[in-house]
């Protein structure tokens, strides 16, 4: 495998990925070509599920979800029963939702906290009020820098 993409872990990532160096790429490489020796029907499975192949398949699912969606609120104009024109609205809702979230992981944008990352001079992050560990951890570090 020449090129590896990173995905980083919700919540652990601190910003960016790192790329492996030639020795970690070559190790890698072994690693890989021994999973592939040992057992080549897992390691297919494995090389082909790729993240962003969920998240593509999910969105095709949505879209069908919101036209089936316009579909019952269509029917339920024609027909003038407001209980299936609602139900038709509720669910075009809900798959532009979900389809929109899976974009949104399919292309990198939101999901990833950046918490372990440092806060800014002054201990505060820009926009938002300190939380309760936030608070905590700069009075204990108030209170060992008096001693």
């Amino acid at each position: 495998m020449s090129s590896v993409a990173v995905y980083p872990v919700q919540g652990l990532s601190l910003g960016g990925a790192v790329p492996l160096s030639e020795h970690e790429q070559r190790l890698l490489d072994q690693i890989e070509q021994a999973l592939y020796a040992e057992d080549p029907k897992w390691a297919n499975t494995v090389r082909i599920s790729d993240p962003r192949s969920h998240y593509k398949r999910r969105l095709v699912k949505a879209s069908i979800g919101f036209t089936l969606g316009v579909v019952l609120l269509m029917v339920g104009v024609v027909s003038n029963t407001i209980w299936l024109g609602v139900a038709g609205f509720v669910v075009m809702l809900a798959t532009c939702l979900w389809g929109l979230s899976s974009w949104k992981r399919m292309n990198g944008f939101g999901g990833e906290t950046t918490s372990s990352a440092a806060p800014p001079q002054g201990g505060r992050r820009s926009g938002r009020r300190p939380g309760f560990m936030e608070r905590m951890e700069e009075r204990w570090r108030r209170r060992n820098d008096e001693r």
